[in-house]
C-alpha cells in the first residue's frame, strides 16, 4: 500500500493519474524509502486502466505506459514460442 506525496502534470488525456509515493507500512519504506512513480494509463478502445509503476522520474508519463505496453507484447510472445514451439529456454 502506498500513499501520494507528489502529483505531476497529466498532460495527455489517457494518463488519469501520474504520481510520486511513498509506501505505508514501515518494512515497505524501509527497504525502499525515497518513493517510487505510479502512473495510470487508460486505453481508449477498451475504457481499461492499467497501473504502471517505477522508478523513473525522468520519461513522461506516456512513454513509461507505452514502454511497458510493448514490453508486455515482447513477454506475450516469448510465453507463446514457449509453449508453442516447445522452446526450454532463450540465449
Amino acid at each position: 500500500e502506498y500513499m501520494p506525496v507528489e502529483f505531476f502534470q497529466t498532460p495527455h488525456h489517457c494518463i488519469v493519474y501520474d504520481a510520486k509515493v511513498e509506501f505505508v507500512y514501515w518494512d515497505s519504506y524501509k527497504k525502499y524509502p525515497q518513493g517510487i512513480r505510479v502512473v495510470r494509463y487508460r486505453d481508449i478502445k477498451t475504457g481499461e486502466i492499467f497501473e504502471y509503476i517505477t522508478n523513473n522520474f525522468d520519461l513522461p508519463a506516456l512513454t513509461i505506459a507505452q514502454l511497458y505496453q510493448q514490453r508486455w507484447k515482447i513477454e506475450t510472445l516469448f510465453r507463446w514460442l514457449k509453449q508453442n514451439l516447445k522452446i526450454k529456454e532463450f540465449f
